[in-house]
């Protein structure tokens, strides 16, 4: 006996709770339960429920709340809690010999588990003597029963003044019940609800005395009564929470009783199941209660609150019901429109959340139906695409499909059709293998496309879908931002309705001019520069069936230096050559385009890393296992290195490098490519240097001749400051590139032309192409992951 006062001694504490902090806790449940009671009870099946709240009851409720709020000032609370407090700390002595003794049996847990529960019934007499039920008495004693583990394996008591707030507030209510006023009464109700059982059955009471005041007190009592099943009390021993709510500890009759009050209260209150959710013991018993009842009707209103109100439809309830047929398929069409209003969704998520699952992997991934359960809720899926819903026309018509539904594979195509008339590009990879499209009214399959594309500005999702590449929908939608009306048009061509243009990019004075992409309904695809509604400047063609024609166009046609590939898919060699009005006038040598290091690098081009200068100590290239080439440089001077790519002399070429720059310790250096030219002007060749700058995000153009040291600069005709910034840089990661066609130069930063220059007047040098070659200079130090020359 004398052991067991020891521990009631011991555990006679609980976590620290200020009463200010406590109120004000309160108040913000309030609100939030408040919130929940006005949006509950928007979307709540009113035909099955007789419980019912009117506006001015949810007020007054609040306003009642807020003036118990602010009856004692934060000062006051606080004076108390520390009056209290310093009562308490009266015992220190005698509570430190008693943890000098605990610590000798810390190792005995099993043994200190059972002396607390004794001590926690002993203790819960005086909770049954004052009124409470037998299993809220456990709990609420189990609130003066605790202990904290601090460091060096000591034990701290704490006070709590929970428990014995209840006590005192729900015999005060007891002896003022019958006189006092509605406001105090509710108030003491307050102060004892964590035995919510005790504070339903005294709301009751209240109702009788006060007939005026049922709509308030009807308000009240699911925020009170929720916790009967939330935890009610708690003891630490050692390392271990021992921890428990009404629910868990009373017995089939009580617990059948308030079940009744709660099925209720989640028609009217869907939220509420929060606050049992979060105590997952209790979540489980009770759904394990209603399934061995097969009390499908409270069933149903329990899994509705988890779908409305929790954010994830709890892995428990589907997983258990999934084991009972007649419970695998809870929801009607109607519960999915409550989900969808509350949380503001669309009708296929509301359904998935039920699921726990998408109809699809992804809405993107038009091949990766989820075959798991894939006939679960697919009529109410039928529902939301006959509606209107594109997401679910798109997966009722891939489940179809996959012959997941009642429909015949056939019926899927229809679906499929109006997903794609809705504006899903990814529909349309669905659609497109369907061997009589007629019979859908589609007479011109490009044409369709394109005008669904010209009518769409794709959302985000879409456009990582189109990043990510179609065979159906050209995937410059997604590099550039949404197209929108100002920004694309469609481009006649008089008599040929199936060679439309549909134009995206710059437009002036009505028509196309600046950069911008084309494509008509055979999938022919240019981009690059316009003018007057017409192909004009460099630019990009590739053919629907795979020709690829890369270079100068003027009036539409292909007209300049043009390197070129007739093979599909851009595969086999290329040429370059001169063209006049789409006609090849002059005709280049074959050659593969030069992708990699490894290419570059190799014996048969010669790559000559022997650019370095011997004094040049700090400078270093590699190609790494990866092939991808390492360089750093710490001079201030210019190194580079060359491939002569096998002395040819090209008319026309493009030479494009990714420079990925290590920010760490870079000091104004730059980087770049260069072309080797040989003028006949010495035995060293000149340089072509194309530059960049990261830390001053500018780029150059300037031609250096190694035999007098001469530099002529493009970009900048002052010699001391040859740069120009340009808002293209991606930060220290660029992709950079130099097209000659003809005497022409153009400069690309990032796919984006940022100069021109002719240098017809310059005797024609670039004409006596001699290799290839990067350069740096300065602090500066990275990696180019990608090369290639064509």
């Amino acid at each position: 006996m004398k052991l067991i006062h020891l521990f009631l001694a011991i555990f006679f504490s609980a976590q620290v709770y200020g009463q200010f902090q406590y109120n004000e806790q309160r108040q913000k449940e309030a609100d939030r339960y408040l919130e929940s009671i006005r949006k509950g009870r928007e979307y709540s099946n009113t035909k099955n429920s007789e419980f019912k709240m009117n506006e001015q009851a949810v007020q007054e409720m609040t306003d009642m709340w807020k003036r118990r709020a602010g009856k004692k000032t934060s000062a006051e609370l606080e004076a108390e809690r520390i009056a209290n407090q310093k009562k308490w700390e009266a015992n220190r002595e005698e509570r430190e010999a008693i943890q000098r003794t605990t610590k000798e049996l810390r190792e005995k847990k099993a043994f200190l588990k059972e002396v607390a529960a004794t001590v926690a019934q002993m203790n819960a007499a005086r909770f049954v003597s004052a009124g409470f039920t037998a299993p809220e008495a456990v709990g609420l004693a189990m609130e003066s029963v605790g202990s904290v583990k601090t460091g060096n394996e000591t034990v701290r008591e704490i006070y709590d003044e929970r428990s014995d707030r209840a006590l005192q507030a729900y015999t005060t209510f007891l002896k003022k019940e019958a006189t006092g006023n509605f406001e105090e009464l509710m108030d003491l109700v307050a102060d004892f609800d964590i035995a919510g059982y005790t504070a339903v059955k005294s709301l009751e009471r209240l109702k009788k005395r006060f007939p005026g005041k049922k709509d308030v007190i009807d308000v009240a009592i699911p925020f009170h009564g929720i916790n009967y099943w939330r935890v009610l009390g708690a003891y630490t021993i050692i390392d271990d929470i021992v921890s428990a709510s009404a629910y868990l500890l009373a017995g089939e009759t009580q617990n059948a009783e308030m079940n009744e009050l709660l099925k209720s209260w989640l028609k009217a209150s869907p939220q509420l199941i929060e606050k049992i959710y979060g105590d997952n013991e209790t979540f489980e018993k009770l759904l394990n209660d209603l399934i061995k009842k097969q009390d499908k009707e409270f069933l149903h209103h329990f899994a509705l609150s988890a779908a409305i109100a929790l954010p994830y439809y709890p892995t428990v309830l589907k997983r258990k019901t999934k084991e009972i047929p007649s419970l695998r398929q809870l929801f009607t069409f109607d519960d999915f429109e409550m989900i969808r209003r509350y949380n503001k969704i669309s009708g296929i998520q509301a359904i998935e959340k039920v699921r726990g699952m998408a109809f699809m992997n992804n809405h993107f991934d038009f091949l990766e139906a989820s075959d798991f359960e894939a006939d679960l809720y697919t009529e109410e899926l039928k529902k939301y695409a006959d509606m209107g819903d594109a997401e679910a026309m798109n997966a009722y018509g891939l489940h179809t499909l996959k012959g997941h539904t009642k429909d015949a594979k056939e019926a899927a195509y229809p679906y499929l059709k109006r997903a794609a008339d809705n504006g899903l590009p990814y529909a349309l990879d669905l659609l497109a293998k369907y061997k009589n499209l007629k019979q859908l009214g589609i007479d011109n399959w490009g044409i369709y496309k394109r005008v669904l594309e010209f009518k769409k500005e794709f959302n985000e999702e879409e456009r990582v879908y189109l990043r990510s590449g179609s065979n159906q929908t050209p995937n410059f939608f997604g590099k550039e931002q949404p197209f929108t009306p100002d920004r694309k048009m469609k481009i006649p061509q008089p008599g040929k309705p199936q060679d439309t243009i549909y134009y995206y990019g710059s437009i002036k004075n009505g028509k196309a001019d600046g950069y911008g992409y084309g494509i008509d309904a055979s999938d022919n695809l240019y981009s690059g520069y316009w003018k007057d509604n017409q192909y004009n400047g460099p630019g990009k063609l590739v053919t629907g069936d795979g020709h690829l024609y890369e270079g100068m166009f003027a009036n539409g046609k292909k007209n300049g230096y043009v390197y070129y590939n007739y093979q599909k898919k851009g595969d086999g060699p290329f040429h370059s050559g001169l063209y006049e009005n789409d006609k090849l006038v002059e005709k280049g040598k074959k050659y593969r385009p030069l992708t990699g290091w490894r290419i570059l690098a190799d014996k048969e081009y010669n790559w000559n890393f022997s650019g370095i200068p011997a004094n040049f100590e700090n400078m270093r290239r590699r190609i790494n296992a990866d092939n991808i080439l390492e360089f750093k440089s710490t001079d201030d001077g210019y190194s580079w290195a060359i491939s002569d790519v096998n002395n040819y002399k090209p008319a026309a070429y493009s030479f494009e490098a990714l420079y990925k720059i290590d920010k760490k310790g870079y000091k104004n250096g730059t980087c770049g490519i260069l072309i080797d030219i040989d003028e006949g002007n010495g035995k060293d060749k000149s340089k072509l240097l194309y530059m960049i700058h990261p830390g001053k995000q500018a780029f150059c153009l300037r031609l250096y001749n190694p035999n007098t040291d001469d530099w002529i600069y493009y970009t900048n005709p002052d010699p001391e400051n040859g740069w120009l910034t340009s808002n293209f840089f991606r930060d220290y990661d660029n992709w950079v590139r130099l097209d000659k066609l003809g005497d022409d130069i153009f400069l690309y930063l990032n796919d984006k032309l940022v100069f021109t220059q002719n240098i017809s007047t310059s005797g024609k040098p670039l004409h006596n192409f001699a290799g290839i070659g990067i350069v740096q200079g300065g602090e500066v130090s990275g990696t180019i992951p990608k090369i290639i020359f064509k």
